[in-house]
């Protein structure tokens, strides 16, 4: 869009326009984010926003913005100092380069490459702070706690696992749903609980004997229609609102290997084994890159590294030159009316800059967990999981920061979400 072009270039790409904790940051960085986020809107309305618009709550769309971009602003830059600072700047650059490598050969070559970047108002040494900012996440998550949660203490995870309500249960499935999904008639229910009520009593009769009791309600188990115990075999470890609340509440009033009564659920009856947590045991929590479930340590890991993250961004400080700080949005993109036949192709470039939309580094932003998209697991099928348990990503695994190549030559590179988590909320 003509206006963007334009904008872009005011001033030098050089300029330092503001500084985070010293850290300089130049116009080209401060464009790229801004108009990064002007090409959501045109994505929508197909034009540039008026930012006097209120945005409902008092302030207008320019303060949203500004706000956005401070956040954003601290996001690539502060992870980076604290990596420099923690003595990781040597394994900082070399993963950066090896992803710079990786990238341009997906582009086939670097003028590939430059001109892609180009096209999303990049340059390389902005490009590579980019990606400088995720290998930073990284590295200080693997410094500090292993990048799967490796350096935690056993007592550390455990701590942190009942300060958020983390629970681990075993439990036996009798379905009352039909393979079509419509609950079963009240005769089915019926002998459908008389099936668990006869397993219950089973159970009950042998616990004064655990180990017994624990290998029958095993068997029993596995012969139940509950396809989640295939991701799932030594049990679900779960948190608040993950579960059908029923199911939830029945495993919460237990103690360690103590059984439920017959416990009724949208899904049908459960009889339910609490049991101890298990740092290593899986949580409903999946890896972004690969879909694997997380151990409970790994999500200990990824939680304890976010709150680290958001306590850096929300204190740091952005100060920023002359009057970039309060810079007028609608004066920035305005631009002088050029006769028609000059803008001939301002639909292509409205095309291209929906484009640049955030897709690059958006894994990394709360490490590897990030309640961004909902998504069902497995086990919502057939059991317990409610389907607004959302996925979490993964800090280890390195985001696509190279630039997504679309049906237009032009698509660049996407910012990543700054927003620090629960979310990315900067």
């Amino acid at each position: 869009m003509e206006q963007l072009d334009a904008a872009s270039k005011k001033y030098d790409g050089d300029t330092v326009v503001a500084t985070v904790n010293g850290t300089e940051v130049t116009w080209k960085l401060c464009y790229y984010l801004i108009a990064s986020m002007t090409s959501q809107f045109i994505r929508y309305t197909m034009a540039i926003p008026d930012f006097t618009t209120d945005t409902g709550d008092g302030t207008t769309l320019q303060d949203a913005m500004r706000e956005a971009l401070e956040a954003r602003m601290k996001y690539y830059t502060v992870p980076a100092a604290e990596a420099d600072k923690r003595g990781l700047a040597e394994t900082v650059d070399a993963e950066v380069e090896t992803q710079w490598n990786s990238i341009v050969e997906q582009y086939g070559g670097v003028d590939a490459l430059m001109e892609a970047m180009e096209s999303a108002y990049l340059d390389e040494p902005t490009y590579r702070l980019l990606l400088r900012s995720n290998a930073a996440f990284n590295a200080i998550m693997e410094d500090t706690y292993g990048a799967n949660g490796e350096k935690l203490s056993e007592a550390d995870i455990l701590a942190w696992a009942n300060d958020n309500n983390y629970v681990r249960c075993k439990h036996i499935l009798f379905l009352t749903k039909n393979d079509d999904g419509t609950d079963m008639t009240d005769e089915e229910k019926a002998e459908v609980r008389k099936e668990a009520e006869t397993t219950l009593e089973e159970l009950r009769a042998l616990e004064s004997d655990r180990e017994t009791m624990m290998a029958r309600f095993d068997e029993r188990m596995a012969e139940a229609d509950d396809p989640g115990m295939t991701n799932f075999p030594d049990g679900y470890i779960f948190t608040d609102d993950q579960m059908v609340q029923e199911f939830e509440d029945g495993a919460r009033a237990l103690a360690d290997y103590e059984i439920s009564d017959i416990v009724e659920s949208s899904y049908g009856y459960h009889i339910i084994l609490r049991l101890p947590l298990d740092p290593d045991g899986k949580t409903l929590s999946q890896d972004s890159g690969t879909g694997d479930y997380m151990t409970l340590r790994a999500d200990a890991a990824n939680e304890l590294f976010n709150n680290m993250l958001i306590d850096w961004i929300n204190n740091a400080e952005v100060e920023w030159k002359g009057d970039f700080g309060t810079m007028d949005y609608n004066e920035l993109f305005t631009v002088p009316e050029e006769p028609a036949a000059k803008s001939a192709n301002v639909w292509m470039y409205v095309a291209i800059a929906a484009l640049v939309v955030i897709v690059a580094l958006a894994a990394v932003l709360l490490g590897r967990k990030k309640p961004a998209e909902t998504e069902e697991t497995e086990t919502s099928e057939t059991a317990e999981v409610t389907t607004d348990e959302t996925e979490k990503t993964e800090t280890e695994d390195v985001p696509e920061t190279e630039p997504e190549k679309a049906a237009t030559e032009t698509e660049a590179p996407a910012e990543a979400e700054g927003e620090t988590k629960k979310e990315e909320d900067e």
